[in-house]
């Protein structure tokens, strides 16, 4: 009988061999695509964080010029916005129907909602500090 090593057409791995790097293979993307899509989540809520600073800074600046609230905020497009609009430049890479903007004004208080791409929205409030994570839209000038 021929041994393994004997045999010319020894050279290759074995059926088992093979399922055993096949499985491990599998269970470590089990371990990192979960975490592949928790990073992406968190990119994508990073990108509204941005913009809807970046509303909140317009806005600011816009009333420390005029003493009042614009009436209303939209993305910055090719075409002119009105007086009383104030435009934000989107975040790099958003494509234009990947994020909504939503702007509420009551009195001398507003609130900012960016949609981002994970399908959080994410909200500022003047009369609150810091970025709030929501499930909806704001609802009210008070968040």
């Amino acid at each position: 009988m021929f041994s393994r090593e004997d045999s010319a057409d020894s050279e290759g791995f074995t059926l088992i061999e093979l399922l055993v790097v096949m499985i491990i293979i599998g269970v470590l993307a089990a371990i990192a695509v979960p975490t592949f899509l928790a990073q992406r989540t968190k990119a994508f809520d990073s990108q509204a964080r941005a913009d809807v600073r970046a509303a909140q800074n317009e806005i600011e600046t816009y009333r420390a010029g005029s003493q009042t609230l614009p009436d209303s905020v939209t993305w910055a497009t090719s075409s002119p916005a009105g007086a009383t609009t104030v435009t934000v430049k989107r975040s790099k890479d958003v494509p234009a129907d990947a994020s909504s903007l939503l702007y509420l004004s009551s009195g001398d208080s507003y609130c900012v909602s960016v949609h981002s791409r994970s399908g959080n929205w994410l909200a500022i409030a003047s009369d609150r500090a810091g970025v709030n994570v929501q499930t909806a839209a704001c609802s009210s000038a008070t968040g």
